[in-house]
């Protein structure tokens, strides 16, 4: 078998070399042993002193000796994921392996429980403001509808029919309105 050769660059494996001579092919070069299993790159601390390595990655993982961040990661702010496919990626500081809650708008990630949370807050506050929007819309709504009422009462030509709608759509809008502000007085 013909001897391979490495050099040492930064506390990692720099070239490597295989030749038919026995002789290092300068002073920076160290002979690897016959069953090594070095690549460019790696570090020197996955190797013993017999310079063979420790094992695969996954048992430099179990070691400690590398990381492993594979997979999906989530941004913890805007919650958009990235795939990481190498060993030794370090999470950014707004990075998370843990997913987000499916299907909830209303969540941020907590960094001491390291989990999504539910900002319940922000999302009753969300709701309060959706109903209130429901009640002007029924307000505006209602308004419409008792403008032909309002018309005819105005113009003198209303008939008992168009004073009970006025009446029944007018006592709505009333109750449409009390609620409207009690939904806002909770802020």
């Amino acid at each position: 078998m013909k001897p391979i050769f490495y050099t040492v660059e930064e506390g990692r494996i720099g070239r490597i070399k295989q030749t038919d001579d026995d002789t290092p092919p300068g002073p920076e070069w160290k002979t690897a042993p016959g069953d090594w299993q070095g690549n460019q790159g790696d570090k020197l601390e996955w190797f013993d002193k017999d310079m063979r390595r420790f094992g695969n990655d996954d048992k430099l993982v179990e070691l400690g000796l590398r990381k492993n961040n594979k997979g999906r990661v989530f941004n913890i702010i805007t919650r958009a994921s990235r795939i990481i496919s190498d060993y030794d990626v370090d999470l950014k500081e707004d990075e998370t392996k843990e997913p987000p809650i499916e299907n909830e708008t209303y969540q941020k990630f907590d960094r001491q429980k390291n989990k999504w949370i539910v900002e319940t807050a922000e999302k009753d506050k969300a709701k309060r403001i959706e109903r209130i929007g429901e009640k002007q819309a029924a307000i505006d709504d209602a308004e419409r509808r008792i403008q032909r009422s309002m018309r005819a009462k105005l113009s003198h030509t209303a008939t008992e029919k168009d004073d009970k709608i006025f009446a029944k759509i007018n006592e709505e809008i009333d109750n449409l309105r009390e609620e409207k502000q009690k939904l806002q007085a909770e802020d």
